[in-house]
């Protein structure tokens, strides 16, 4: 309590005056009604209400301590001085009764302080350090005194510093409402470095409720953050991989309910976008059989595959598909599951089109060579022995291991080359597990794991993790023999045995300086001189410990030697949902879960065996998780300090400890393992290959990666990325690995090749990315073999260069043919030319009928001649691709009116009737005018050529379906149907009964030429009662329709 002079303060009950008098600092207290009995007592004095009451008292900056017994009375303003003799008696006495209440107060809550492994302190509101438990120094490395002169500015990072301003602003404005609050803080260590920190603060308040200091209690949680750090790089590692691998993955839940699917999945099914509908069940998948169903309830993996019919085999409305037809899929399911023999808490569904590598499946399947070449190349030492512990099979890593050759391990069992202690323990666990399996209590499907330690050949001994299961008679299910995996473990035992030194030694100093702080601390006790001065220091201790257990958010509990509880802070009520007094009336199975009374007694056992065995610490503690039953019925965790309470004499009388709530961290630590299980399942089971890459070289290959390169996993690993590259792709991988290190863009997706184990050549395609890979960062690839769609490509290549020369060869032949055709046009045209030059002079220069008639005749023929010329030009030029179509926009309402005016006088001459019926617009036609007119006017010389005189010849035209429709009908004998399908064939010439032969059918061929040019189509139809109808349609520009 800090009284400025002049000024005052309420305290206790008391209101406190500071004075102006040197050395003492005497303080006024004016005693309230509440406290006027306390001093009435203490004085032997009566006092009234209202009366004062002078004390002198000494700053010793823990609280106020007696000095002096002066005791002053004022009564409405007269001062009355009593006998000083009789109140130093009086007061003499009575602290001598109130010492040693006192002291046995102090004494245990100063205990419980001063022994916890936790940092307890308490700070007052200016942020200076009132207090700080000798745990301070095994933590940090401070002494007591060195930890009281700490500030914020010098114990804290610079963050967690700003985050600690920040609660301590917010909590002091809202104090009257607060209770407690947890921060994790970065605290600097004295011998340099930091060390994370969990703070639990809460406010200590007086007797009206205003808080006077704050009360923390620190744990130390640095290997927590670097464990949680960890679990969340791991995550986000497989997170990165699942969503770049190129094989389809479906996450579903415990209940077989869709809940994720990666890119590649949705690109499988031609999914846009959306994706598939969230309530897609594994189990109503009709594709799936029912035999797959059932082994995948059981728990079994399951691998199957199959046709997928988008037609036939998509659910409606399960998802929408760009894609159609029927693919291939290779699908392979399994469980997920939290722990090795845990619940299934969902499925995982691998997925890949294999429609393009159906016809390579035999190659993919895996034969018995290829397991036994793994099995005698990976590190571990592969193992099976009989029931009588004799090896039937040891692979070539034993050697490695043990330095006995195969052949010498299979002369001896396997127990012979254990050290005795690892024989003894082997034996019986052996003796318990084959006991088990006679009894029918067996677990088939369970396995077992051992540290054991082998000699070697060469006199040393070697420590093994072997994990060994029974192997079974298929018929009967009984055990025949024994499989064991054993690794070793060498390495990670010693550093084991420093963590362990290196912790004795810890325990040893922390021993040292507390046995120093006891004997001071006897001593102390031991001189009465101080005694005055220390019986207010004990009242405040006793009242500062008191708040500190029973305002503090964790929980502070005593037990005895039995672990029933002797003493719990209030806020038990809060982690349980039980008052103090209600679990001191519980049993220990009320308290703890099953398997967490498993947990504390054998604890209770080991230190109590510890403790008679005389070799521990006295000291020491340790921290253990535990499940408690909560009220309402549902369980808390906890996570407990525990060590031996002990009397004066240092002999154990129960165990004290601290219990903080970790519920919600246990859950967070649960949901990261079944994150880091579900994705690092997806990597190792996928079928390309998976590396990470730190400083070029390989930390990390999954399977499928080792059988791409033909190394095994344990080989991969610390190996030179660069040492399986062929040599002509080392210069371009280092390049790249160069530029990504120095953050520059490389290409993410390219193609290398790869030099296998045996010296063989692999052509791979590689996607690579960055992530953080244990605190570092590093490059991750997926690699996918591509050598047999390379030589396809190879292959598809040189067929694409032969038929290029084909194609040449082909266009060369085109070119002669038309440098003939050219020829003979020449040689056609030029005397008929000539002929009809001829002609028309001789009928235009002659008069005499006869002459003219034959004149007349001979014009006719030539114009007729070169037409068929022309035509058949035209039918040689499409041959050979060199028809072409002038474009033009027309109008086909006045091209036909111009062809019947054309042909009115041909059809009067053969006594025929020419009819046109066309609307008065139709939309315009992007064609070639004059093709169009040459193709009506050939369907109507053809009408007239067979049409009998008095007959009708009508030509029609009507817009249809976004074309120009025309017609023309005439009333003709009519084609048979068996002949109008080859019509338009050369050399099927028209042929109607008692008419004579009516030509090639070059017209009508040419005609369908032009037709087809214009993207249009010709046809016949028989006519209405007799007569034909032949037909053509032409697509309308739909961009320029317009009637003209």
């Amino acid at each position: 309590m800090d009284v400025p002079d002049g000024g005052a303060v309420w305290h206790g009950g008391f209101y406190f005056g500071a004075g102006s008098k040197g050395g003492a600092r005497p303080y006024y207290i004016l005693v309230t009604n509440s406290a006027i009995n306390k001093v009435s007592a203490g004085s032997g004095m009566p006092l009234g209400i209202g009366a004062t009451v002078q004390l002198s008292v000494a700053w010793l900056g823990e609280g106020i301590h007696w000095q002096a017994g002066r005791w002053g009375m004022k009564r409405t303003g007269t001062a009355r001085q009593s006998r000083p003799d009789r109140q130093e008696r009086t007061g003499v006495g009575t602290g001598m009764w109130e010492w040693s209440i006192l002291h046995h107060g102090e004494e245990k809550y100063r205990l419980l302080a001063d022994n916890v492994s936790d940092i307890l302190c308490i700070v007052d509101m200016d942020l200076r350090v009132r207090y700080v438990s000798p745990s301070v120094e095994r933590v940090l490395g401070y002494t007591v005194e060195e930890a009281m002169q700490c500030t914020m500015e010098t114990s804290l990072t610079p963050a967690s510093r700003q985050a600690a301003a920040e609660a301590f602003e917010e909590d002091r404005r809202g104090a009257d409402r607060l209770t407690s609050r947890t921060l994790e803080l970065e605290v600097y260590r004295k011998g340099g470095g930091t060390v994370w920190m969990e703070m639990n603060v809460s406010f200590v308040r007086d007797l009206r409720g205003y808080p006077v200091a704050m009360l923390g209690i620190a744990r130390d949680i640095d290997r927590r953050k670097r464990a949680e750090e960890t679990l969340r790089e791991g995550e986000a590692w497989f997170r990165g991989v699942y969503q770049q691998s190129p094989i389809g993955i479906q996450l579903y839940d415990h209940d077989g309910r869709l809940i994720g699917v990666n890119r590649a999945t949705l690109d499988i099914f031609g999914v846009p976008g959306a994706g598939l509908a969230k309530r897609c069940n594994l189990f109503d998948l009709a594709i799936m059989p029912a035999e797959a169903k059932a082994r995948l309830r059981r728990g079994e993996i399951v691998r199957w595959q199959g046709a997928y019919d988008f037609a036939k085999d998509r659910e409606p409305g399960l998802y929408t598909t760009t894609k159609s037809g029927t693919i291939h899929l290779d699908v392979l399911l399994a469980p997920l599951r939290a722990a090795k023999e845990g619940p299934v808490t969902g499925y995982v569904a691998q997925i890949q089109d294999i429609t393009e590598q159906k016809r390579a499946e035999d190659a993919l399947c895996k034969s018995e060579s290829r397991y036994r070449l793994l099995a005698e190349n990976v590190t571990d030492v592969i193992w099976t022995t009989d029931l009588d512990l004799r090896p039937t099979y040891l692979s070539p890593s034993f050697t490695r291991l043990t330095g006995y050759t195969v052949e010498e391990g299979m002369s001896r069992t396997i127990d012979e080359g254990l050290t005795p202690a690892s024989r003894e323990a082997a034996k019986r666990t052996f003796d318990r597990e084959l006991a088990r399996e006679k009894e029918g209590r067996g677990r088939p499907f369970g396995s077992l794991a051992a540290e054991l330690e082998f000699n070697r050949k060469d006199g040393s001994t070697v420590w093994v993790e072997a994990e060994v299961t029974f192997l079974r008679d298929p018929a009967s299910g009984m055990p025949v023999g024994l499989l064991g995996v054993s690794r070793d473990i060498s390495r990670r035992r010693r550093a084991e045995e420093e963590l362990r030194q290196y912790k004795e030694y810890l325990e040893e100093e922390v021993s040292k300086r507390t046995a120093e702080l006891m004997r001071s601390n006897q001593q102390l006790r031991m001189e009465v001189e101080e005694r005055k001065r220390t019986e207010e220091a004990l009242r405040e201790s006793e009242k500062r410990y008191r708040l500190l257990a029973e305002n503090v958010s964790d929980v502070i509990f005593t037990t005895d030697l039995d672990l029933r509880p002797l003493y719990l802070s209030p806020s038990i009520a809060r982690l349980r949902g039980y008052t103090a007094e209600e679990v001191r009336q519980q049993s220990a199975e009320e308290i703890f879960a099953p398997a967490s009374l498993e947990v504390a007694e054998q604890v209770r056992r080991e230190e109590l065996a510890l403790e008679h065995s005389g070799q521990a610490e006295k000291d020491r503690a340790r921290i253990v998780e535990l499940e408690l039953k909560h009220r309402d019925g549902s369980t808390v965790w906890v996570e407990s300090t525990v060590q031996l309470l002990r009397d004066e004499a240092g002999q154990p009388v129960g165990f004290m400890g601290v219990l903080r709530d970790i519920t919600k961290r246990k859950h967070a630590e649960e949901a990261l393992r079944e994150s880091e299980l579900k994705y690092s399942a997806v990597v190792e089971q996928a079928r390309d290959g998976v590396f990470i890459l730190q400083d070029g070289v390989c930390q990390f290959a999954n399977k499928a990666m080792a059988e791409i390169t033909g190394y095994s996993v344990e080989e991969m690993l610390s190996m030179p990325f660069l040492d399986i590259a062929s040599p002509e792709s080392r210069g371009q991988l280092a390049r790249m690995y160069r530029l990504r290190k120095a953050g520059r863009q490389a290409l993410p997706n390219y193609e290398t090749t790869l030099l296998r184990k045996g010296g063989a050549t692999r052509v791979v395609e590689v996607s690579t990315g960055v992530i953080q890979y244990r605190g570092r960062p590093a490059h991750v690839g997926i690699v996918r073999d591509i050598t047999e769609r390379k030589e396809a490509e190879d292959k598809l290549r040189e067929a694409y260069e032969r038929e290029a020369k084909l194609r040449r060869d082909l266009e060369e032949e085109i070119r002669k043919r038309g440098e003939f055709l050219r020829t003979l046009v020449h040689e056609l045209k030029t005397p008929l030319t000539a002929i009809l030059a001829s002609s028309s002079a001789l009928a235009a220069g002659v008069e005499q009928s006869m002459v003219a008639d034959f004149a007349g005749n001979i014009e006719r023929g030539a114009s007729r001649l070169n037409r068929r010329i022309s035509e058949l030009i035209d039918l040689a030029r499409g041959d050979i691709g060199m028809l072409y179509l002038n474009r033009e926009m027309l109008d086909p309402v006045s091209m036909l009116e111009e062809i019947a005016n054309d042909m009115e006088q041909v059809a009067k001459s053969r006594d025929l009737s020419l009819v046109l019926d066309v609307p008065g617009e139709l939309p315009a036609v992007y064609a070639d005018a004059e093709r169009l007119r040459q193709v009506v006017a050939n369907l109507l010389d053809n009408a007239f050529k067979f049409t009998p005189p008095g007959g009708v010849v009508t030509v029609s035209a009507e817009e249809k379906d976004d074309c120009l429709h025309v017609s023309v009908m005439d009333t003709g004998p009519g084609i048979p149907a068996e002949r109008r399908e080859r019509l338009f064939d050369l050399q099927e010439p028209m042929q109607v009964e008692g008419q004579p032969q009516g030509g090639l059918g070059i017209g009508l061929a040419l005609s369908k030429r032009l037709v087809e040019l214009h993207r249009g189509r010709i046809w016949v139809e028989a006519g209405e009662g007799r007569g034909s109808i032949f037909r053509f349609s032409v697509p309308l520009d739909r961009a320029a329709k317009e009637t003209i």
